[in-house]
């Protein structure tokens, strides 16, 4: 039996907080508000989808909504603001994250080292034997990290497509903005539920 759609719009609840407050401005459906810590953290980077720096190289407004949590220091024109992790991390703290108010970093490289240290790091790469690449499938809210030798990017996965084994993912700091983009490679991912 089909459902019927309505058109009314979804009831927008108060999603209670924990220690940390959440600051996003966004406000969650009640559909939202049961979401997972993931889930919640792709909700609130992809609706920043789009927002782009401004005002130079890693600077603007988003800029400092993925860095104001983990630093005093403001982004200016040296372009120091790599800002891709800070988007991840500050994503999982506005969802309720008490795991990645321990964790996080403006380093992608330390993010993922802190990760690793937790246990939380798996699939390191779908062409390496690793031991838990059989038993876990990368599944959205996942963090995506990127690079050759090293992790020197991350984003939040929003959709793995194991037959092709692509990825759809929303990034901070791609292409001077929050993004949606597919990747047939990576370096590694890391699964925060708390």
């Amino acid at each position: 039996m089909k459902k019927q759609s309505s058109n009314k719009k979804p009831a927008l609840v108060e999603v209670p907080t924990t220690e940390e407050p959440i600051t996003s401005n966004l406000l969650l459906t009640q559909e939202e508000a049961v979401l997972s810590i993931p889930d919640k953290a792709v909700s609130i980077l992809k609706a920043r989808l789009g927002e782009r720096e401004e005002g130079g190289e890693n600077e603007g407004p988003i800029v400092e909504w993925a860095l104001s949590r983990w630093t005093d220091k403001k982004p200016d024109g040296t372009g120091w603001a790599m800002w891709c992790a800070g988007a991840v991390c500050t994503a999982f703290a506005e969802a309720g994250s008490q795991m990645i108010l321990k964790i996080g970093s403006l380093s992608t490289r330390v993010l993922w080292r802190n990760l690793y240290e937790q246990g939380l790091v798996y699939f390191k790469s779908p062409f390496v034997d690793h031991p838990k690449n059989s038993s876990i499938t990368p599944q959205q809210g996942d963090l995506v990290f990127f690079g050759k030798d090293y992790p020197s990017h991350v984003g939040i996965l929003e959709k793995y497509d194991g037959v092709n084994h692509t990825l759809k993912t929303i990034e901070g700091n791609a292409n001077n903005a929050v993004s949606e983009l597919i990747h047939r490679s990576w370096y590694g991912f890391a699964r925060i539920e708390k």
